[in-house]
């Protein structure tokens, strides 16, 4: 909407606009990125907490190991994404920060009223 003047500015996810950058340039040829916030990680793949855990180990091997058959391959390749892996709680620790913050303010806010 940005491209074709509807409105002013938007926020988007890194991920999205350099997928769309990569594949439909004209998309984005008239926006002008302001400000990019600071790294956080990749969103994570979720499943309901009360999956069963062979379900959730069938889904888990077959997310680890995409990269290493021909059509995960592809379909990989299609999503710009190398592969996926298990990650580590710290690669979110900046987003759980952000949110400690953004709720601290909140709370002194509502002391105010």
């Amino acid at each position: 909407m940005v491209n074709r003047g509807i409105i002013e500015g938007a926020s988007v996810h890194g991920l999205i606009f350099d997928y769309i950058l990569k594949e439909h340039p004209d998309r984005v040829e008239n926006i002008k990125i302001i400000e990019k916030s600071e790294n956080y990680g990749i969103p994570p793949v979720v499943v309901p907490a009360s999956m069963k855990e062979k379900c959730f180990k069938r889904f888990q091997t077959i997310f680890l190991d995409l990269h290493t058959t021909f059509e995960g391959k592809k379909i990989l390749e299609k999503l710009h994404i190398e592969r996926f892996e298990v990650a580590s709680d710290t690669l979110y620790k900046s987003v759980s920060e952000l949110k400690q913050l953004i709720d601290n303010e909140e709370n002194k806010n509502q002391n105010i009223y």
